[in-house]
């Protein structure tokens, strides 16, 4: 479910069997060591619904889950094919 809370929108998921809500996608992993999820102002120039996360270890800041980064993709057994649009 999406949550609107001053016109930012956050993903909750809700496990109806367990009546337990989470920030983090249950389908996913979790985060590797390295990586921490941020609490970040959302800006004009981000994704609708995003979740900040750094990097421990390069100090890397992203918009974005590492968990779907293509080596993070590739290493959980996705194929990922490289296309270009004209």
């Amino acid at each position: 479910m999406t949550t609107n809370i001053g016109g930012i929108h956050e993903i909750t998921y809700w496990n109806p069997q367990t009546n337990v809500t989470s920030q983090e996608d249950p389908r996913l992993d979790s985060l590797l060591p390295e990586w921490e999820r941020l609490p970040q102002e959302w800006t004009r120039e981000d994704p609708v619904i995003t979740a900040w996360h750094k990097n421990k270890v390069t100090g890397e800041v992203m918009n974005s889950d590492p968990r779907m980064l293509p080596d993070a993709l590739i290493a959980r057994g996705v194929k990922l094919e490289h296309f270009k649009l004209l």
